[in-house]
C-alpha cells in the first residue's frame, strides 16, 4: 500500500493505492490462482499431475502458470489476440502451453465465448482435466475475503472511507466488499468498469484493454454490495496510466488507469479527511505498446 501525494494536489483527502502488481505473477489474479488450485487439490477435483485448462486475457493465466509450475501440474491457457505478447511469453517461460483463439463471437463482439468453447472442448477430450473457471469459482472470492480485505484495513489503519476496485470476473471486489460489509465497515464500495463491458450494465462493444470488464455478466458479484458503479472510457484509462507514471513513478496497467479515472470522476464527493483507496491490479510493464507508446493519449485531469 502506497500513499500518493502528487495526484490531485492540493487536496484535503488522502489517496492510497494497493499495488497488487507486486505479487509474484504481477497481478491480483495470483491470489485467486493459488487458492483455486489449493482448494481443488484438497477436495480431489484436481489430481496431482492432472491437466489444468483455463480461459484468460493474461493475468489469471500467468498466475496459474506460476502455481502449476511450482506444483508440477501441466497447464493449458486459452487466450486471444488481445493478450499481450509479454504475458504469452511469460506463461510459456513457466512451462504453460498457450493456445490463441482467433475467431471473435459475432454477437457480443468478443473472443470470450470462443475461448470458453475451446476450454469445454478440451474438457470433453481429456477426462480428468480441471477447469478453474475463474468466472464462477467461489474459491477466488474466498482468496480476497481472507486476504485482500483484511490487508487493506490493516495497511491503512482502519476501514477506508472509499474503495475503488476494477471489475472483471468480480472475485476481487466481491470478496473484499463482502469482508468489509461483514465487519460493519462504513466504506463506500465503487465498482469500476470499462465502457463496452457488460459487467455493471451498458451495451457490449469492442474493448482493447485486457484485464478489466467482460462480455458476460459475473455470477460471483452481489451488486447490492456496491455503493457506486463507474464506467470509464479506455482513452481516459490510458491517459491516467501515463499521468501516474510521470507524476508518482508508478507503472501500472490499464485497469489501474480505469480506477484512477473513476476516482477523478467521484472526487468532488470526498469529504475533508476521507481515506480513499484504489486497488491497482497489475503492472504496466506488460502493456508498453498498448498504453505507454508515443501514440497513446497524454495525461490529463
Amino acid at each position: 500500500m502506497v500513499e500518493l501525494g502528487c495526484l490531485w494536489a492540493p487536496r484535503r483527502w488522502s489517496l492510497h493505492v494497493k499495488l497488487d502488481g507486486m505479487n509474484p505473477g504481477g497481478s491480483s489474479k495470483d491470489r485467486a490462482a493459488l487458492r483455486i488450485i489449493d482448494d481443488a487439490l484438497a477436495d480431489g477435483r484436481l489430481r496431482p499431475g492432472g491437466l489444468v485448462v483455463e480461459s484468460s486475457s493474461g493475468n489469471m493465466g500467468l498466475g496459474l502458470a506460476i502455481v502449476c509450475a511450482s506444483y508440477g501440474i501441466p497447464f493449458l491457457c486459452i487466450v486471444d489476440p488481445h493478450t499481450t505478447r509479454q504475458n504469452i511469453a511469460l506463461m510459456r517461460a513457466y512451462g504453460a502451453t498457450v493456445e490463441v483463439v482467433t475467431v471473435e463471437d459475432p454477437v457480443v463482439k468478443s473472443y470470450l465465448p470462443t475461448r470458453l468453447a475451446r476450454v469445454r472442448q478440451v474438457l470433453a477430450e481429456q477426462p480428468g482435466a480441471f477447469w478453474p473457471n475463474q468466472y464462477e469459482n467461489p474459491s477466488g472470492v474466498a482468496a480476497h475475503y481472507d486476504g485482500t480485505g483484511p490487508e487493506i484495513a490493516r495497511q491503512v489503519g482502519g476501514f477506508p472511507d472509499w474503495l475503488f476496485i476494477a471489475v472483471g470476473t468480480c472475485a476481487t471486489i466481491q470478496g473484499t466488499a463482502r469482508w468489509l460489509k461483514d465487519q460493519g465497515a462504513h466504506t463506500r464500495i465503487v465498482g469500476v468498469d470499462s465502457v463496452g463491458s457488460v459487467v455493471l450494465g451498458g451495451p457490449a462493444a469492442r474493448r482493447k484493454i485486457p484485464g478489466i470488464g467482460s462480455a458476460q455478466k459475473s455470477s460471483l458479484l452481489d451488486l447490492s454490495l456496491l455503493d457506486h458503479a463507474v464506467h470509464v472510457e479506455e482513452d481516459a484509462a490510458i491517459a491516467w496510466c501515463r499521468r501516474l507514471a510521470r507524476t508518482e513513478a508508478v507503472l501500472a496497467g490499464g485497469s489501474s488507469g480505469c480506477v484512477l479515472a473513476a476516482i477523478d470522476q467521484l472526487s468532488d464527493r470526498f469529504a475533508d479527511g476521507d481515506v480513499v483507496v484504489g486497488l491497482l491490479p497489475d503492472r504496466g510493464s506488460r502493456y508498453m505498446d498498448l498504453i505507454f507508446d508515443d501514440g497513446a493519449p497524454d495525461g490529463h485531469g
